[in-house]
């Protein structure tokens, strides 16, 4: 009886507490600790339902991104059936607990607990504490340099005011724990470090632009204020009420500032949710954390850029990494989280951004057939597959016919541009060499303007290691890959934007390469996971060229995700 009145007694003092700021307070500091409180909480119940045989932090980070994803699903209804008034989001928080009285499989006790934290005490030895105190002065030290040449005018490029020495201090920063992710041993720790090293990138734009950073980002902060003040806006877009609704839920339940909430929003998500996303896929590939840690390091072969500014392409790209990474145990035919969980994440990035969305909806089908339990036969699903491929490679270009004969705008149509010649010109898969006669910054924009024949490279290499046992596996991969390349080319060739200013009719071609990059991850996992076991019988001088090398690609990215 005690232990029930315990168990009872913890969420109806949340309760109090959320009611009293919400309603009288609202004061953001104590929204901010409720909010803490809140999802470490949520993302474990909600993961326990949905993903029962996964391990802790697997558990989490899903029941998180499904939870966010009813979220934004829930408020795009209410947007367009009526209207969302705060009471809407505010009222989510008390009925979600009601998960609290549901049995939890799967829990972590009291004693698995205390296991995991003397484990964690037993890592921090002398090496290890000195290699973390170093990693987080020279984050730190990096971070202040950013903050003190914040930018408060308009520039061509942040370098332009902040001295990129401050590189220096992450590069070191990170060649300290990628000795730490090569060891391998103490993974709590090391996992920690790796997330404030990553933290201190995606969060540079929200550090160096206090006022705010792109034209984008003031439209859609101006939108969400509107719909916070006025629960509804005209015309009613079809696309962006994903986002806006996610951020309306932090604002009105948490009483958090709506400039806050979007600035952070896409970098925090990123910071937290990607890194525990890719090393649950490499450890579901690679079969061993201790590997699985060092391939954490392949993130940086990602269009960084995609996560470090709030926008509904970006936070719908980062909703597409998160959903091809859950699938990995899905394509290699082990246990799964629960359909729901890839049917709410493609409903939502559908509801986000539909550049995203279309291609997602098509994986979510491609998968949900290439599966034995799919309600029809192996013969008609392969045919349903193909079908699929047809219609998802000229789903955007018909996209964008469609939406402007509903706006009753004239769209031209460049057919001659679909010979060979030209198709093979504009896939630019060549080999590019700049010469600025800078050694630096020389290696910088050529390992920028050919990171995506890098990332082709290690994926072609990876699938040719392992195709013997994955070439099945991976099929449905190399089918959105062709999809996403035929609708690249048809955006690039046949669709005319002339309508736009010139230097931005290449954006929206220009945004399927990072979906492509994304489709890849699970070849990239699988060429990390490869060099982490081939570098351990290798020369000590071998392993610390290779990592001084990663190293110096991963801070080049932080360099070219920005202006």
């Amino acid at each position: 009886m005690r232990i029930r009145f315990y168990s009872i007694m913890y969420p109806l003092l949340f309760l109090a507490v959320f009611c009293v700021n919400t309603f009288f307070l609202q004061r953001a500091w104590i929204g901010i600790l409720l909010l803490t409180v809140y999802l470490l909480w949520i993302g474990l119940r909600v993961g326990n339902f949905l993903s029962k045989d996964a391990e802790g932090t697997t558990r989490w980070w899903i029941g998180i991104w499904t939870f966010f994803s009813l979220v934004m699903i829930l408020g795009s209804c209410f947007y367009y059936l009526a209207t969302v008034p705060a009471i809407v989001f505010q009222l989510m928080i008390p009925l979600s607990l009601g998960l609290f009285f549901l049995p939890a499989s799967q829990s972590p006790t009291s004693q698995h607990l205390k296991t995991q934290w003397n484990r964690f005490r037993s890592s921090l030895t002398k090496p290890i504490l000195f290699a973390g105190a170093s990693i987080l002065f020279l984050t730190l030290l990096s971070l202040r340099f950013i903050y003190t040449h914040r930018i408060t005018e308009a520039l061509r490029s942040p370098f332009d005011q902040i001295p990129a020495t401050f590189l220096l201090f992450f590069f070191f920063a990170l060649l300290t724990c990628s000795v730490l992710l090569y060891r391998g041993r103490e993974n709590i720790v090391t996992f920690i470090l790796f997330l404030v090293i990553l933290g201190s990138l995606f969060s540079f734009l929200a550090i160096a632009y206090p006022v705010g950073y792109g034209f984008d980002s003031f439209i859609h902060k101006a939108t969400e204020s509107h719909l916070a003040e006025f629960g509804t806006i005209t015309p009613k877009p079809f696309y962006y009420i994903g986002q806006y609704s996610l951020v309306l839920f932090f604002s009105h339940a948490f009483s958090l500032p709506i400039d806050l909430v979007d600035t952070w929003l896409v970098p925090l998500l990123a910071t937290l949710l990607l890194p525990l996303a890719w090393f649950t896929g490499a450890n579901t590939l690679v079969k061993k954390p201790r590997y699985a840690l060092f391939c954490l390091l392949g993130l940086f072969l990602l269009p960084l850029e995609s996560f470090t500014v709030t926008t509904p392409q970006n936070l719908a790209n980062l909703w597409t990494v998160l959903l091809i990474l859950a699938s990995i145990p899905l394509l290699l035919e082990e246990k799964a989280p629960h359909w729901a969980v890839f049917l709410l994440a493609t409903i939502t990035t559908i509801l986000i951004h539909p550049i995203a969305g279309i291609p997602v909806f098509f994986f979510f089908v491609l998968l949900y057939f290439s599966k034995e339990h799919a309600w029809i036969s192996q013969k008609y699903s392969n045919i349903v597959t193909w079908i699929t491929v047809v219609i998802a490679s000229l789903a955007l270009p018909a996209s964008f016919v469609v939406q402007a004969l509903q706006n009753g705008s004239g769209l031209h149509l460049t057919f001659e541009n679909l010979n060979p010649l030209n198709l093979i010109s504009s896939m630019n898969l060549g080999v590019f060499l700049q010469n600025r006669f800078s050694p630096l910054l020389d290696f910088v924009y050529v390992y920028g303007q050919n990171i995506f024949l890098i990332v082709l490279l290690i994926s072609g290499y990876a699938w040719w290691i392992y195709r013997k046992d994955l070439a099945k596996q991976m099929r449905i991969l190399f089918l959105m890959i062709l999809i996403l390349s035929v609708n690249y080319l048809l955006l690039a060739n046949v669709i005319d934007f002339s309508f736009l200013i010139d230097y931005e009719r290449a954006n929206y071609a220009n945004r399927i390469i990072p979906l492509i990059t994304f489709f890849l991850s699970p070849l990239i996992l699988l060429g990390f996971g490869h060099l982490s076991m081939n570098l351990r019988s290798k020369p000590i001088a071998l392993k610390l060229t290779s990592l001084v090398l990663l190293c110096a690609f991963a801070t080049a990215s932080f360099y070219l995700a920005f202006p």
